[in-house]
């Protein structure tokens, strides 16, 4: 069963009064799995629904404050009803209806199951809460920025003795290399 709840009560105590009218009215698991309800606040104070006939899609409406649990109860048995095609010239003056004298009695049990708020999301940190954990956070990243910089100069450092040890290296060879060049090149007054 698939539940999109748009409003403050507990999706789980909603699904209980779904599964236990539909346990009542007889319905095969299976069939009751595949239903799709979606929950929506009503524009009044009292309950309300629709679903289509012979479908598995129903939108059922509850109040902000206080919704009356035998009136939900009914209500989902009576969209139950058209998800497996009953109109409402079917449903006159059936416990289906609420304009049957007897309807209260027949489902006065739903009284007993709960429906609760959600319970509410905790709180952001606020005020020196809030810049505690900036703080901690801020003083994490200045230790990970020392560290690298500390590892940039040591780099730094080891990078300049290779530089100056290569140019070293370097010039001992040209300077040896131009010694050798000026030896191997014939001079002119020993031409003749």
């Amino acid at each position: 069963m698939q539940i999109t709840n748009n409003t403050h009560w507990c999706t789980r105590n909603i699904k209980t009064f779904i599964v236990r009218v539909a346990e009542k009215e007889l319905l095969d698991a299976a069939w009751t799995e595949m239903l799709q309800v979606t929950v929506r606040y009503s524009r009044n104070v009292g309950v309300s629904g629709e679903a289509g006939y012979r479908s598995r899609y129903m939108i059922l409406r509850l109040p902000h404050h206080c919704p009356d649990k035998v009136a939900f109860a009914k209500l989902i048995a009576h969209e139950l009803a058209h998800c497996q095609g009953a109109h409402h010239r079917a449903m006159h003056n059936s416990l289906y209806d609420f304009s049957h004298p007897e309807w209260r009695k027949e489902w006065e049990w739903a009284e007993a199951l709960e429906l609760r708020r959600k319970p509410s999301p905790p709180t952001p940190p606020t005020g020196t809460d809030k810049d505690r954990v900036e703080l901690a956070g801020s003083q994490a990243l200045l230790k990970q920025w020392l560290t690298k910089l500390k590892m940039a100069r040591n780099k730094a450092v080891k990078y300049r003795e290779r530089v100056k040890y290569y140019e070293k290296k370097l010039s001992v060879v040209s300077t040896t290399q131009e010694a050798f060049n000026e030896d191997q090149v014939p001079r002119p007054d020993l031409q003749s």
